[in-house]
């Protein structure tokens, strides 16, 4: 039976080749509007094209304001956090969307003892689902979670606080080989925020640097992993100015931190929100925001300014402002991170501002610095998004499939692992893996020119690969393999 099952796909993936290349639309969610407003579930394309709400959410059923960023599991469905609105009170809930059937689905009721208020989004690790609550547990000061779609299953695997252990975690965690790491914004040894880690396999937690208010205080957003192998990420407060926040790096083999850039009370920016996090850009460089500061001159109503895109080179530590928030292409007094596209663009969101002064959907193009509102919204489609935007691709059925000669992997087929090997390594790559359907279902970048990628989780089929250069987004490898 084994044996003809892998005849079928060796004779499925041979037939397989004319349904790679994909377009690619956003994925998100409003935290008010539609026909309830409690917000809603929406997909744009990334010209701005075909704006289309794919669910009202409704506090009595899937939930009210929904928060932070979507993430796609292995089912191909799209999992999210909804910061209040079950039947029974407003402590938050988690949602599945279907997007072949548009059905929506409350998994979980969060409670005061489990953790509530979920602002921020979920992470997806081994067909399960990681994220904190600011709020709630055993002493209410949040708690990191699993939650397992397959069995709907919600377990605390830590409980954050009190006396001098970091309390109130902020974005979703980032998973490095079976670690979890975050921030927190107060607790710790000086009150400040620390950086924590747990590890997956040992349920092991560690507080493993405390701010303060010389180096940076108070975490926001993810931590985010640098192609060179450093976490970054932000304070909102502290630093060489005391107040303003700071941009930070972390060496996980050494859990030095060091304070890259202090952020000052003037037209560069200052305040990165609680949620806020960088991105790494296809040119190594990061890109970010900030609540306040920039050019005043725009916002007549706000003297501060009303926040700043900015870039940071870790290569040098250059920090540049590359585009003023204003009230007409949109601003955020909290704003989340961005997404990078397969085009390479930047995309996000802001609350507040655009036509409607309801929030707009944006582009950044980093090859020529422009700025692109592509969608405005309003009071009656959605209004005030407060999250992240998810890519997803669509199949076109255009052939493009090119195994390359100097990239191979093995075993293949395989159950739990591959090697992915190439014979011509460059740095700054990026390793993405999807299903038939096109759906993303990991990726990760890559450092040395043999690495172990686990893929156990993944449920039997085909799937492809690419490596692609991360200076050049149409430079890219391609193959396929079969997962038993």
């Amino acid at each position: 039976m084994k044996k003809s099952l892998l005849i079928l796909m060796v004779i499925a993936l041979n037939g397989l080749n004319n349904i790679y290349s994909q377009t690619y639309q956003l994925y998100g969610t409003s935290r008010y509007g539609g026909i309830n407003n409690s917000g809603i579930l929406f997909k744009i394309n990334e010209d701005g094209s075909n704006f289309t709400i794919l669910h009202s959410f409704d506090s009595m059923t899937t939930g009210k304001k929904p928060s932070g960023n979507l993430a796609q599991g292995s089912d191909g469905k799209l999992y999210g956090v909804c910061e209040g609105g079950d039947f029974w009170g407003e402590w938050g809930n988690i949602f599945s969307f279907d997007p072949i059937t548009n059905i929506c689905l409350n998994l979980y009721n969060f409670d005061s003892l489990n953790g509530r208020t979920p602002v921020t989004g979920l992470t997806f690790a081994s067909n399960k689902f990681y994220g904190i609550t600011q709020t709630g547990g055993l002493t209410d000061d949040g708690v990191l979670y699993c939650f397992n779609p397959s069995t709907n299953s919600y377990n605390v695997i830590n409980n954050f606080g009190p006396m001098h252990n970091p309390v109130q975690p902020v974005g979703p965690p980032l998973l490095i080989n079976n670690k979890l790491y975050g921030t927190t914004q107060w607790g710790g040894v000086n009150n400040s925020g620390a950086i924590y880690k747990f590890d997956i396999s040992s349920n092991l937690y560690s507080d493993i640097y405390d701010f303060d208010i010389v180096h940076g205080m108070s975490g926001t957003g993810p931590l985010v992993l640098h192609s060179n192998g450093l976490l970054y990420g932000m304070t909102k407060e502290g630093g060489a100015f005391t107040t303003y926040g700071t941009i930070f790096s972390l060496d996980t083999n050494t859990n030095v931190v060091s304070d890259l850039h202090d952020f000052n009370q003037n037209i560069n920016g200052f305040f990165p929100s609680d949620v806020g996090g960088l991105i790494e850009g296809n040119n190594g460089i990061l890109y970010g925001m900030t609540s306040f500061g920039g050019d005043t001159s725009l916002n007549i109503n706000n003297h501060w300014g009303v926040g700043v895109l900015f870039s940071f080179n870790p290569s040098n530590n250059n920090y540049s402002v590359l585009h003023n928030f204003d009230s007409v292409g949109g601003f955020s007094g909290a704003p989340y991170y961005m997404t990078k596209g397969i085009n390479g663009k930047l995309f996000g969101m802001t609350s507040w501002g655009g036509s409607q002064n309801s929030g707009v959907i944006f582009s950044y193009d980093i090859n020529n610095n422009l700025y692109s509102v592509i969608h405005n919204f309003d009071s009656l489609n959605g209004y005030m998004p407060f999250g992240v935007l998810l890519e997803r691709g669509t199949p076109e059925g255009i052939p493009c499939i090119n195994i390359a000669n100097s990239i191979s992997i093995y075993p293949n087929p395989t159950t739990t692992t591959f090697t992915i090997h190439q014979d011509n390594f460059s740095p700054n790559q990026q390793l993405i893996i999807t299903d038939v359907l096109g759906n993303r279902v990991y990726s990760q970048a890559l450092y040395t020119a043999t690495e172990t990628i686990d893929i156990s989780y993944l449920s039997s089929g085909i799937y492809f690969y690419e490596v692609r250069s991360g200076l050049d987004s149409a430079t890219s490898y391609r193959g396929k393999f079969i997962k038993e």
